[in-house]
């Protein structure tokens, strides 16, 4: 085939894909979760991935629930993520591993902690989603010193896409209120 004819073929299919999914439900949302994701930097379609994974965040439009849901999915998984290492420390007890363990616990409390203070001091709140990310930082170079263990790395990276997207939905929650909404 010539090219004219493979992309009049592409544009075709492509145009029929477009019109045939289905609209998002509620466009304030999505334009919500866009505003959220978009200050994610790097992690924006990740963002957008994890956040709308939760049915709950499709027809919201208030920041301070979606900043709710996203401070309960950080913090399942930042306790995930200490549950396993836990578990690796069992069978293989190198001090670096304990050392991001300690990091872990401090991940799971910065998390609640912001979650805690979300709806009283939002500026505080945002603070301790940011400090998650930190104590992931420091759990890897604690693991610098060994092999590496790209589980709990994975585990990392992770966190600070949790930590990254708390960050953003805070700071929308310290906006809004600042805005007097």
């Amino acid at each position: 085939m010539d090219f004219p004819t493979q992309f009049f073929k592409f544009f075709t299919i492509s145009l029929l894909i477009f019109l045939s999914s289905p609209s998002p439900p509620n466009v304030a949302a999505s334009k919500l979760i866009d505003s959220v994701c978009q200050r994610t930097l790097e992690y924006s379609t990740k963002c957008q991935q994890l956040i709308g994974s939760d049915p709950k965040t499709k027809t919201l439009e208030d920041p301070k629930k979606l900043a709710e849901i996203v401070l309960q999915m950080s913090i399942a998984n930042a306790q995930s993520s200490y549950d396993f290492i836990n578990q690796m420390i069992k069978s293989n007890p190198a001090e670096p591993i304990k050392k991001c363990l300690f990091w872990y616990e401090a991940v799971v409390d910065s998390f609640k902690s912001s979650q805690g203070e979300l709806k009283q001091d939002p500026q505080t709140a945002n603070y301790d989603a940011k400090t998650a990310g930190d104590n992931a930082d420091t759990c890897d170079k604690e693991l610098a010193v060994g092999p590496p263990i790209p589980e709990i790395s994975d585990r990392n990276d992770q966190v600070r896409l949790h930590s990254r997207i708390s960050d953003a939905a805070t700071n929308m929650v310290q906006l809004s209120s600042s805005n007097g909404d």
